[in-house]
């Protein structure tokens, strides 16, 4: 192999930097996007606009703490998930402190952030509603999924109430649709129509509903968009992130 075909370290680290940097240029423009959403808002009142205003500027604020640590050099479906979890709880704990309601994740596979969010739930006397059939064949479902599931939040059975269901049964959108949620964690089966009508079951959830894998998924992005105009909500995307935010409707 040539000498200059070889890239050193500096470089390989060069180009990262400036992959992180092409990222955090297309979420400044998002953002400034999203601040022209919140002024073209119809009928606004002054109030309610500095009230919005304040709770976007919030949660950018908690997204933000972790974004120069995520890492580009990693696959297309990891990218923006290495902090992922913690991040996602953080978002739940501002919505517990502004809204009423308990907390839900549709899609919980082995539990990495069900447990994250049940620590919380319990901090603020709130339920975690772990929703996912963990069926055999199923998205991501080999076997024994269910198990380490329950092993993983063992700790934290006393605040988890486990819905071992599909999600997109009549019976179980009507058991969701009746509790009171304050955050919403969607991450269940990735197709238009699934992921569309999940967002649909949460709709009515009183602080942020977060979509996971918008960044490389077609049929998410096209369901999370649809769902925000179906429910009424502002969304933020943030490239270097591997979830996206519908906001309060």
């Amino acid at each position: 192999m040539e000498l200059e075909q070889i890239q050193s370290p500096e470089q390989l680290h060069q180009d990262e930097l400036e992959q992180v940097k092409y990222k955090l240029r297309q979420t400044e423009a998002l953002l400034e996007q999203t601040q022209v959403q919140l002024r073209e808002m119809q009928n606004p009142t002054e109030k309610n606009l500095a009230y919005y205003s304040a709770h976007v500027k919030n949660l950018i604020g908690i997204l933000w703490e972790t974004i120069h640590q995520e890492r580009m050099d990693v696959i297309l479906a990891l990218q923006g998930s290495i902090h992922q979890s913690a991040r996602i709880a953080s978002v739940a704990e501002y919505c517990a402190k502004g809204w009423p309601g308990d907390f839900i994740e549709i899609g919980c596979f082995l539990g990495g952030t069900t447990v994250k969010l049940a620590e919380v739930a319990k901090k603020y006397n709130r339920r975690m509603i772990a929703l996912d059939p963990w069926q055999l064949g199923t998205q991501n479902c080999h076997g024994g999924e269910y198990e380490t599931f329950l092993k993983t939040t063992e700790q934290y059975r006393d605040v988890i109430d486990i819905v071992r269901s599909d999600s997109l049964l009549p019976e179980t959108i009507a058991k969701i649709k009746n509790k009171q949620l304050c955050f919403a964690f969607v991450d269940g089966l990735h197709t238009y129509e699934a992921c569309l009508q999940d967002i649909q079951t949460v709709a009515h959830c009183s602080g942020v509903i977060a979509v996971d894998d918008t960044t490389w998924s077609p049929d998410v992005v096209r369901a999370f968009r649809e769902g925000a105009a179906l429910t009424n909500r502002n969304y933020l995307c943030i490239p270097v992130l591997r979830e996206s935010y519908l906001l309060w409707a």
